[in-house]
């Protein structure tokens, strides 16, 4: 029962603790702090502009990268006769298939981008768009 007690006594005593934290450090949402600067309100509302301009431009770049690189893929498979997943590697001379890689690569960029500007909860969501832009 001692044993028991104590450990209780130690656990209150951790719950009761303070902690310093650092004005330049610390997250409060109220005045639009981020980690390490803080944000005016114009800033914050142009941030969330440009976050959601790069999210759903993303979005369509993401899903028309597909589009491409499956035109490339069907090109290739009719003018070689073997298909990518019996191990062709004609696609890898089709310019459609290397456009739809290009515009991905830079859709994937602009989504991270949109990371650093809007939150996960903004950006996340609309990476579903992909799917529409189809």
């Amino acid at each position: 029962m001692n044993n028991v007690s104590a450990a209780a006594g130690k656990f209150a005593d951790a719950a009761n603790a303070t902690t310093t934290s650092f004005p330049s450090t610390t997250v409060n949402v109220s005045d639009n702090t981020t980690l390490w600067t803080k944000q005016t309100p114009e800033e914050a509302i142009q941030n969330f502009w440009i976050g959601l301009a790069l999210a759903v431009t993303s979005a369509c770049f993401t899903g028309s990268s597909f589009i491409l690189k499956k035109k490339g893929l069907l090109n290739a498979s009719r003018a070689q006769g073997t298909r990518a997943g019996d191990g062709g590697f004609a696609y890898l001379k089709q310019w459609l298939w290397w456009a739809g890689m290009i515009i991905m690569i830079v859709g994937e960029i602009m989504n991270f981008l949109a990371y650093l500007f809007a939150p996960a909860t903004l950006v996340t969501p609309l990476g579903a768009l992909s799917v529409i832009c189809r």
